[in-house]
């Protein structure tokens, strides 16, 4: 049996930034919360990751970004200001690239390049 995991205050600020924002890194809550232990961060990423409320993502090299896990979309990674853009890709279309005789769990499409802000 799973043990139910406090609600923290510090928890609570984390959650709070991950709604303002669509894709954030621990150096971004520790730039938002100062004061908060890096840790605290850490330890409380991995638990909302373990806990499913968040996912990483691999977006860039070396760093792990994260977002709420019931976003439904992907991401255009821009390399010069590199903001991540979320979009949206038709199912059917993700359908069609399946092989045969595979079934679909997960879907995790990553675009790189440069965004029009920076071309």
């Amino acid at each position: 049996m799973k043990m139910q995991r406090r609600n923290t205050k510090q928890r609570k600020a984390i959650l709070e930034l991950f709604q303002k924002s669509h894709v954030i890194t621990a150096k971004t809550i520790t730039e938002e919360y100062p004061a908060m232990d890096v840790s605290t961060i850490y330890r409380n990423l991995q638990r909302m990751t373990e806990d499913g409320v968040i996912r990483l993502l691999h977006l860039q090299k070396d760093i792990a970004s994260y977002e709420l896990a019931d976003d439904e979309h992907q991401h255009f990674f821009c390399g010069s200001c590199e903001q991540a853009i979320p979009f949206d890709v038709q199912n059917d279309l993700v359908q069609q690239m399946v092989p045969e005789n595979c079934t679909l769990e997960n879907v995790e499409i990553q675009l790189k390049g440069t965004c029009g802000a920076c071309v």
